[in-house]
C-alpha cells in the first residue's frame, strides 16, 4: 500500500545519503579525469597535463582519442579518421569510445583542444563530441589550445570565440597577452587560468633531451 511504499522510499533514501556521505570522505575515491585528442599531431596541447594527472594518486587520468570527418566541397562530413592506433604506436595507453561511455561515467574532468564543433569548415570532429553535448556529462570542460599565441592585444584580429570557448568552464591561456586578449571578447577572467601551454613544455621537454630540431 502506499504507506508502505512511503516508508520504504524514506528508508532508501536514508541510506543513499549515508553511502554519499561515505564517498565524501572515502580516501580512495580518485578524479575521473578525461583527456579527448583528436589528431596525434596535436596530443602535445594536451601530453603534459596529462602526464602530471597520471601520476597523481588523486586522479584516474584515461586518454580517449574522438573520431573526426574531413569535409567534402559542399562543406559535408566525408571522409572518416580515428588515429588511435598512432597513440598506440607512441606508447601512449588509450581507451576505445566505442568502449568507454562518457556519457554513463560522466568524468569529473573533461579537456579537449578542438573548439570548433560544427564550425569548421575543412574537418569536424564527430559531432556526438561536440562541447554543447559534453558539457552535459562533466563539471569540468577545459578547453586547451592546441596553438601558442603571439597575440598583440592593441590590435585584436578575432571578432568573436568558437563554440568550445563559450561552453568551456575553464579555458587554459599561454600568456597574460591571450587572456587579455580573451577578457576583450567577452570572456570573464575567473573562467581563464593563465598557466602556460604543454605545447611550451613538450619544447622544453625535447630541448632536455637534446631532440628540439635545430629549426
Amino acid at each position: 500500500n502506499q504507506k508502505n511504499v512511503t516508508k520504504e522510499t524514506k528508508e532508501l533514501k536514508k541510506l543513499l545519503d549515508q553511502l554519499k556521505e561515505q564517498l565524501n570522505v572515502e580516501p580512495e575515491v580518485k578524479l575521473e579525469v578525461l583527456f579527448m585528442p583528436y589528431k596525434y599531431s596535436m596530443w602535445d596541447s594536451l601530453e603534459s597535463i596529462w602526464l602530471t594527472a597520471k601520476d597523481d594518486p588523486r586522479c584516474h587520468a584515461r586518454v580517449m582519442p574522438i573520431p573526426y570527418y574531413e569535409r567534402d566541397e559542399n562543406g559535408l562530413l566525408s571522409d572518416f579518421h580515428y588515429e588511435i592506433e598512432e597513440f598506440l604506436v607512441n606508447d601512449i595507453p588509450v581507451v576505445s569510445y566505442k568502449e568507454y561511455d562518457y556519457t554513463v561515467i560522466r568524468p569529473d574532468i573533461i579537456y579537449f583542444h578542438n573548439p570548433y564543433d560544427g564550425e569548421n569548415r575543412v574537418t569536424s570532429v564527430s559531432p556526438e563530441f561536440y562541447t554543447d553535448k559534453l558539457k552535459h556529462y562533466t563539471d569540468m570542460l577545459v578547453y586547451v589550445p592546441y596553438y601558442v599565441s603571439g597575440v598583440d592585444t592593441s590590435q585584436n584580429i578575432r571578432t568573436g570565440l568558437f563554440p568550445g570557448e563559450k561552453t568551456a568552464h575553464k579555458i587554459i591561456s599561454s600568456s597574460k597577452q591571450l587572456t587579455d586578449s580573451y577578457i576583450k571578447l567577452g570572456v570573464e577572467s575567473d573562467k581563464i587560468l593563465t598557466l602556460g601551454s604543454p605545447k611550451i613544455d613538450y619544447m622544453y621537454k625535447l630541448s632536455n633531451e637534446k631532440k628540439l630540431p635545430k629549426n
